[in-house]
C-alpha cells in the first residue's frame, strides 16, 4: 500500500514540477518587455494551483483507468489458464479411463 502512495505522490511531484518548469520556461523565454513578463509571471502564479488540479484529475482518471485494465487483463489470464488445466485433467481422466477399458493402445 505504501508503493501505491509513493507512486501517486511522485506522479503529483512531476506533473507540478512539469507545470512550473514548463510554464516558467515559456514566460522567461518570450520576447517582452520586463513589465509584461512580471504580468505573465503574476498570472501563471496564480492560475497554477488549479492547472495542477485539473493535471492531478486526469492523471488520477488515467490511472485508474489503466489499473482497471490491467486487473481485468490479469482476471482473463487467470481464467483462461483455469480453464486449460481444467481441460487437461479432463483428457488425462478420459485417456485413464480409456486404458483402464482396455479401449486405447499406446
Amino acid at each position: 500500500m505504501s508503493n501505491n502512495h509513493d507512486d501517486g505522490f511522485d506522479l503529483f511531484l512531476g506533473l507540478f514540477l512539469g507545470l512550473l518548469g514548463g510554464g516558467l520556461a515559456g514566460i522567461l523565454y518570450a520576447p517582452k518587455p520586463g513589465k509584461e513578463i512580471q504580468k505573465d509571471v503574476k498570472s501563471f502564479i496564480d492560475t497554477l494551483p488549479e492547472e495542477v488540479n485539473e493535471g492531478w484529475s486526469r492523471s488520477k482518471g488515467r490511472y485508474k483507468e489503466i489499473v482497471g485494465r490491467t486487473r481485468q487483463e490479469i482476471e482473463n489470464q487467470l481464467e483462461q489458464r483455469s480453464q486449460r488445466k481444467q481441460a487437461i485433467r479432463m483428457a488425462e481422466a478420459k485417456l485413464r479411463e480409456e486404458q483402464e477399458a482396455g479401449n486405447y493402445d499406446y
